[in-house]
């Protein structure tokens, strides 16, 4: 007889604000995903807005055997939070972003640690979106984490700073069958090695794919994008281009959808969240890295430019 394990959703409460202390309070939700056993190593992951849009993240059942497995869903995912955005008829969107930014997210992320495991660490495993966030709660609290282990990592800011050749180039001389909004989701879901091929084969097998995304999926993305979601894309497109000009289709549609923050931004030049990659040459921990030829987003390399932030005694690079 098979038993399946329904998640168990817990909350917690946090400042909306970290940064005052008179902060109101919000709720945020996170799920044990399998039976909690405090005899296991437990692994959290983050629910990402751009990566739950476009696919989201599971974990394999074998991993969620070994390891207890918390998935925080947390402020992005917030209907108190996104309720309470919505009441005010004239949105303040430096505030929205203040609230919703990746160190907020991370000083949650560190309670729930906290309350969870009092000062046991924690494994940390991130996705495409969801690793840029896990990153900067480590360079935050590395003292909190055991290992960390990102997959496909999209990190518009180390691409951008090292001017690395990604995909969108391919296209900026080139006309596309596919909007913006379009190209993201091809991009973000290919399952092709288009660029070890045979330059001949290579531009084939591009064309019909994408012909084929437009007659076959372009359906899927008619998808509601919330407020968080416009708040992550925000965070990536400001490390891409700080004058808020592209003529990448990955960041103009990211600029597209997260257009309120970037004309506040451009008018007001409000503070900004980045993330210190250095602290990984000092974290202890153990790192694996994985990056897929088959990713799109992002160019390859910036896997390997990741690696070297962190101790060659830590870490693997698949």
């Amino acid at each position: 007889m098979d038993f399946f394990f329904n998640p168990i959703a817990e909350t917690i409460i946090v400042p909306l604000d970290h940064g005052d202390p008179q902060s109101r309070k919000i709720t945020v939700t996170y799920h044990f995903e399998n039976e909690f056993d405090p005899r296991r190593e437990t692994v959290f992951t983050v629910d990402d807005p751009i990566d739950y849009a476009f696919q989201g993240f599971d974990l394999s059942e074998s991993i969620k055997a070994e390891f207890n497995w918390v998935r925080i869903s947390g402020r992005h995912f917030s209907k108190e939070l996104e309720k309470f955005i919505h009441e005010n008829a004239n949105q303040d969107w430096e505030k929205i972003y203040r609230w919703l930014n990746q160190n907020q997210v991370s000083q949650d992320i560190e309670l729930i640690r906290k309350k969870i495991l009092c000062e046991r660490k924690v494994m940390l495993i991130g996705y495409s979106s969801s690793t840029g966030i896990l990153l900067h709660y480590l360079s935050t609290y590395s003292q909190s984490v055991d290992k960390l282990i990102c997959i496909n990592p999209f990190l518009m800011d180390i691409q951008t700073n090292l001017s690395f050749w990604n995909f969108s180039n391919y296209f900026q001389n080139q006309p596309t069958v596919l909007t913006d909004a379009e190209f993201f989701g091809f991009a973000y879901r290919s399952s092709v090695d288009y660029f070890n091929s045979d330059p001949s084969l290579r531009d084939s097998l591009i064309d019909s794919s994408m012909k084929d995304f437009k007659e076959n999926h372009s359906n899927s993305m008619e998808i509601k994008f919330p407020t968080s979601f416009a708040v992550r894309a925000f965070e990536h497109t400001i490390e891409l281009m700080a004058d808020g000009n592209s003529d990448f289709p990955v960041a103009n549609f990211l600029k597209e959808k997260s257009e309120p923050f970037w004309t506040t931004y451009l008018e007001k030049r409000f503070s900004l969240i980045g993330t210190n990659y250095d602290v990984g040459l000092s974290f202890g921990g153990q790192v694996i890295i994985l990056g897929s030829a088959y990713d799109l987003l992002i160019n390859p390399k910036v896997v390997d430019v990741l690696a070297e932030f962190f101790s060659e005694e830590y870490f693997g690079v698949i």
